[in-house]
């Protein structure tokens, strides 16, 4: 008979969606609170960019897939504003299996109240599973924005309610503070990475 093949390790995709701390806006060179400046020849975007904190994830089997979009926020995602796919539909047609909701800094920016923020990520979370996803909710790194701990406080609750995984960033690096009161720098990140990776390798065993 023909030898036996090795199995084939099955590669899934953990879909991130967040915001710019999700890309890896450095805030190490960003005045505190203050947006990301003119864009220059070196810096095309305006900003600088570094390894994002979702690079670090290193979970046989898994492909992490980064789909943020700086300055986003959870309505932009439910609705899909900016070009991107209404949830729904985004959920109906991309592969992955995990799927990882990091919003909540911008929804802080808007007119979106706490509690609007809260039933929208719940629905988000409903409407994922129907099709199949398993969902984590990661809050964000302290910000200098008193009322982003609201909406982290908010998505806590949705985490209890829909017993939904949490990676809980937000008290994990407690004390913390980005020098420009939003973005974490480059050895941030990378923290925060290694913290996402030992968190999705338990919740996915």
């Amino acid at each position: 008979p023909p030898p036996a093949q090795p199995i084939q390790p099955i590669h899934a995709i953990i879909a991130m969606y967040g915001d710019s701390t999700a890309v890896g806006v450095d805030g190490s060179n960003l005045e505190p609170g203050k947006p990301c400046p003119p864009p220059t020849a070196a810096a095309p975007y305006g900003c600088t960019f570094v390894k994002p904190s979702g690079a670090y994830v290193n979970i046989e089997g898994y492909t992490v897939e980064i789909r943020a979009l700086s300055g986003g926020s959870l309505l932009d995602r439910f609705h899909g504003a900016h070009g991107l796919l209404p949830w729904a539909e985004e959920m109906a047609t991309h592969p992955a299996r995990v799927i990882i909701i990091a919003l909540g800094i911008n929804d802080s920016f808007s007119t979106l109240d706490v509690f609007l923020y809260r039933d929208t990520l719940a629905t988000m979370v409903d409407v994922a599973r129907e099709h199949g996803k398993i969902v984590v909710l990661q809050t964000s790194t302290p910000t200098f924005r008193v009322t982003v701990a609201d909406y982290m406080a908010a998505m806590r609750q949705v985490a209890t309610a829909k017993n939904a995984p949490l990676i809980d960033v937000e008290r994990q690096f407690a004390g913390y503070m980005p020098h420009d009161g939003l973005h974490p720098d480059a050895a941030t990140y990378r923290l925060i990475g290694e913290y996402m990776d030992r968190r999705l390798g338990d919740i996915l065993k």
